[in-house]
């Protein structure tokens, strides 16, 4: 079964709330949390190389299998008209389906940051 799991970025006080499940989420949207300022992003169910959850929104590296790294900013989205989830760089777009050929599709990757504070 796979992990739903949410996380919340209040633009007001630069701040993420993390929520692990939809009931909770939907309270931050609806309920008196909301004012417009909170945008909500989803796991990926992915775990980047350093064993860290991937969410939409995040800024990643991808290293090949010599550990190489290819310097591309890559951003995680979910791509609506193919059901998927994948990386938005410079552009050009994948998912993530298309690295599944190299192994484990989480440890290709790093997250360096995200896109509303930026990158290591």
């Amino acid at each position: 079964m796979r992990t739903i799991k949410f996380r919340a970025w209040d633009s007001l006080h630069k701040v993420y709330r993390d929520h692990q499940d939809p009931q909770t989420i939907q309270a931050v949207i609806f309920g008196n949390d909301y004012d417009g300022r909170v945008i909500v992003e989803q796991f990926t169910g992915l775990l980047d190389k350093n064993g860290k959850e991937i969410y939409e929104g995040d800024i990643l590296n991808w290293y090949t299998t010599k550990g190489t790294t290819n310097g591309l900013n890559m951003t995680v989205t979910y791509f609506d008209d193919r059901a998927m989830w994948g990386i938005v760089f410079g552009n050009g777009f994948d998912t993530f389906e298309a690295y599944m050929e190299f192994g484990d599709v989480g440890k290709q990757f790093e997250v360096i940051g995200n896109i509303h504070e930026g990158h290591q």
